[in-house]
């Protein structure tokens, strides 16, 4: 046998279920590594499992360390190759919603993970306060240009806000807020080949027929041009 049938011949992803029946926490994982923590030298393969491999989520881990040796060690179900192996991890944690399910530790669905609240809090803690730089604002607004929102994510976000109120504004940011709608500004006519002068967004939007939302998007540079007719000059 040479080392490719050899390799192919060992390499078996899988499927597998561990779990402490005293406290009733399960946790269902799939192995397809190549080489890592393998009983053999082309891994993957049952044999390895709680043997070299003992999963690699770190809440087992956790979990483990504090009530000690799962006394359910299963393989489920094996496979010919990895991404058959994933596919089938992501529909029975899917199917038993394993993420919101008190019975399993488990903190992802394959593709979808969700992090508890103390790691939430961290990363909001760490990035709280900072403020993004004006190069940083600028490539934001850059990396928007153009895009549009679908359907279904515009509804998501309606349903995320619907029935919330908004916090009061400021004294402070509803006089900047005023102060900014009622200057005057001025636009490039590309038909006429002249400047236009508005003495408000709201005056603009009125003479253009327009919103003033989309009179603030080409001032701050969402949009290129207003009505494919203005410009900022």
């Amino acid at each position: 046998m040479n080392t490719k049938q050899q390799h192919d011949t060992i390499y078996t992803p899988y499927c597998y279920l561990i779990g402490w029946t005293k406290h009733n926490k399960f946790y269902y994982g799939v192995r397809y590594a190549k080489k890592y923590k393998c009983i053999y030298e082309f891994g993957c393969h049952p044999d390895d499992f709680w043997v070299t491999y003992t999963t690699s989520s770190e809440y087992v881990d956790t979990f483990k360390e504090k009530h000690g040796e799962p006394d359910v060690i299963q393989i489920r179900r094996t496979f010919n190759n990895a991404e058959s192996a994933i596919e089938w991890e992501k529909k029975v944690l899917t199917r038993i919603n394993a993420i919101k399910s008190e019975a399993f530790i488990n903190k992802g669905c394959g593709t979808t993970f969700v992090q508890d609240a103390e790691v939430r809090k961290k990363i909001g803690d760490a990035v709280r306060g900072r403020k993004h730089t004006k190069e940083a604002k600028r490539k934001m607004s850059e990396w928007r240009i153009g895009k549009r929102l679908s359907e279904d994510h515009k509804r998501n976000i309606s349903k995320a806000h619907k029935g919330k109120k908004r916090p009061p504004r400021s004294e402070e940011h509803t006089k900047k807020l005023v102060k900014s709608r009622n200057l005057s500004f001025k636009l490039y006519d590309t038909c006429n080949k002249c400047i236009v002068y508005f003495e408000s967004r709201a005056a603009a939007a009125e003479k253009l027929n327009c919103s003033i939302q989309t009179v603030c998007n080409v001032l701050t540079g969402k949009q290129k041009t207003l009505l494919k007719r203005y410009t900022l000059s």
